[in-house]
């Protein structure tokens, strides 16, 4: 599920099968950023920039920084700086006074005036500046429209075509199309400049910038990087570290999270001796921190790591990875952690959603946490006409896969009607299954049936029980003091904190193999079918904001209007396990804080004279189980019981 800009891949579940596939070569790289057995950016002879630009061409972009960097700055001519800020910006780190500056000293030279703009271009293209493609249009008016001329030239119309093309993928219409138009005219550029790298790194970005946008092309965008790396690893070129890091991401996309690892260990290694590119650095962190998030759940330590990651897209501020943001969302919603998913959708807004696709994904997103939440007639209209938008773009694959997605939130919803019609649509517009991601292939499964009956956790009783269609099981003691303490926790609590209040005296594997024994019974308890209801990621456990609990929708009600208030009183039926857990310590605040509510709302019904009988008789028997040690509540028994007729006998409660 993994998704940058608004993909998401497949999980690992059959990455066991595909772990034997042979990783790829390193290949080692020396501190000065030289492959080991090449010559270094120091070997050979000549004017400087000679060298510089004769390794820029052959796509040694480090070893062409390393170049300039060894002319003192004082000793550089005009040439040897505009060929050491285009490694530059190759590598991801350009200066943009220094470009500025460069720009205005150069203006009565065509050739390095055009070089500069198109590292002008590349500069915006990486930040997600839309002025990229102003930049690059200008600039090429100035250039002959002529194949044969100086290879400086060629080499500047070339990156600029290869800006334009890439700035038209964010452009709604018949994107890719025209953005492969313009591409194959930068290729024959850059291939007449004798720039092979910058050829192949150019052919792997624009297919694999489209997939990082709309999801489609993925079989064009695995073949055209694959083919790329190839070529790369051939030319010995430093854009093999930027092209494996797409690689990367392309498998994860696939479903293929072996593969995809390898090729981001391998990234990793390289950035042992220089900075890493800052799209690749992005590509790979991400695939890490969403694995994470898919093998351990959204713990603090993984939820670190992803505002981590987030912080540096946010200063990267790339349209094509801002959607991170997004990707997270989705990926927690998917997990069905809705109040973390809507967290993070609603940082997804605050940003710097450049793109209409990025916020085309955030309402999408949005929708369909709606309706993973509510499951109302408004929610299910909200992903309607997200989904129209989508088709509208021309984006079928990735509406199919909203559609899916949105199957799967109306099922757990329980609007089984709007969860088949979406789940049709979806597959109707997904490719041949030969075609298809494992991701894909997952969520086109058929929808499982609905247990006929949400199960409901009853606490207000004098025993914890778990009541389906009518029949109530009670928990065993054990047990049902593990659900009332993560009642208690707000829903959720860590292994080490459940140990200690559940078993404060036995040492800690005692006490973690007594939390599964509880944590299995209480999953019995609720049935297997359906979404598990007891979650846990890492070292927290948690109950799944689907479980309904009676204590929960109690306060709920004690705070809205009159009738449901009127409801809350139906739902006590006694204190808080009166009877099962009377004496436990850990049951005790949580017990004070529900009969104090319940006192309040029972004084405030019996001030009123329409209030229903059933609900008098419901106080009276409550009150009366109390009577004999509380004051209080022998008042609220005895004027429930005038209204009601007659006393009722102590212990009387149902």
């Amino acid at each position: 599920m993994l998704r940058v800009g608004g993909k998401y891949p497949a999980t690992n579940g059959d990455e066991a099968a595909r772990s034997s596939k042979p990783r790829i070569a390193v290949t080692p790289l020396n501190p000065t950023g030289a492959s080991a057995g090449r010559a270094g950016p120091a070997a050979g002879a000549g004017d400087p920039d000679q060298v510089a630009f004769s390794l820029l061409r052959r796509g040694a972009v480090i070893d062409a920084a390393a170049a300039v960097a060894s002319v003192p700055p004082s000793e550089r001519g005009l040439r040897l700086a505009v060929t050491g800020l285009e490694a530059e910006v190759a590598l991801g780190r350009s200066d943009i006074d220094e470009l500025e500056r460069l720009r205005i000293a150069v203006e009565d030279d065509p050739e390095l005036s055009a070089r500069l703009a198109a590292c002008l271009a590349d500069h915006f293209i990486l930040r997600g500046d839309p002025v990229a493609a102003t930049v690059a249009l200008r600039a090429l008016a100035s250039i002959p429209d002529d194949t044969m001329m100086a290879t400086g030239l060629l080499w500047a119309r070339g990156r600029l075509r290869r800006a334009i093309a890439l700035c038209a993928l964010f452009v709604p219409g018949d994107r890719p199309t025209s953005a492969y138009a313009v591409l194959d005219l930068a290729l024959v550029d850059l291939g007449r400049a004798g720039f092979d790298a910058e050829r192949a790194l150019s052919a792997a970005e624009v297919p694999f910038v489209w997939t990082l946008v709309s999801y489609d092309d993925i079989d064009r965008a695995q073949a055209a990087v694959a083919e790329s790396l190839a070529r790369l690893r051939v030319l010995d070129s430093s854009h093999v570290e930027l092209v494996l890091a797409f690689q990367a991401y392309l498998h994860a996309v696939t479903g293929d999270m072996a593969s995809a690892h390898a090729c981001a260990d391998e990234v990793e290694q390289m950035w042992a001796h220089h900075r890493p590119h800052p799209l690749g650095r992005a590509l790979v962190g991400y695939l890490r921190v969403v694995s994470r998030l898919l093998g351990e759940g959204p713990t603090p330590d993984v939820l670190i790591a992803v505002d981590d990651q987030l912080s540096m897209v946010r200063t990267l501020a790339m349209p094509a990875i801002s959607g991170q943001f997004i990707g997270i969302a989705g990926l927690l919603a998917d997990l069905g952690e809705v109040e973390l998913a809507r967290t993070y959708a609603t940082r997804a807004g605050a940003g710097e959603l450049s793109t209409p696709q990025t916020e085309s994904d955030l309402v999408g997103l949005v929708a369909r946490i709606d309706l993973l939440e509510r499951g109302d007639d408004r929610a299910v209209a909200a992903v309607d006409a997200d989904l129209t938008r989508t088709r509208d773009l021309g984006l079928e694959r990735e509406a199919a896969l909203r559609a899916l997605r949105a199957a799967r939130a109306a099922h757990h919803a329980g609007r089984s009607d709007i969860a088949r019609r979406f789940h049709a649509d979806g597959v109707a517009g997904l490719p041949s299954p030969s075609r298809r991601t494992l991701w894909e292939h997952l969520l086109a499964r058929p929808l499982s049936a609905p247990p006929a009956t949400r199960p409901l956790l009853r606490l207000l009783a004098p025993e914890v029980g778990v009541e389906v269609d009518g029949q109530v099981q009670v928990l065993q003691s054990s047990t049902a003091r593990l659900v009332v303490v993560l009642v208690a926790d707000g829903g959720s609590a860590t292994a080490d904190r459940l140990i200690d209040l559940l078993w404060p005296d036995v040492d800690l594997p005692t006490g973690r193999a007594r939390l599964r024994v509880a944590l299995h019974r209480l999953r019995r308890a609720l049935g297997a079918t359906g979404p598990d209801l007891v979650l846990r990621r890492g070292d927290v456990v948690a109950l799944a904001p689907s479980l309904d609990v009676d204590v929960v929708r109690f306060e709920q009600l004690a705070g809205s209007g009159e009738g449901e208030r009127h409801a809350a009183l139906e739902l006590y039926r006694a204190d808080l396990c009166a009877v099962q857990l009377a004496y436990d310590d850990a049951v005790a605040p949580l017990r004070r804080r529900l009969a104090a509510t319940w006192r309040s709302l029972a004084a405030e019904a019996l001030r009123s004279p329409d209030l229903p009988h059933h609900l008098v008789r419901r106080i009276a028997e409550v009150a009366a189980s109390g009577a004999s040690l509380d004051p209080e509540l022998a008042r609220l028994a005895a004027a429930a019981e005038q209204r009601v007729g007659r006393p009722l006998a102590p212990g009387s409660s149902s």
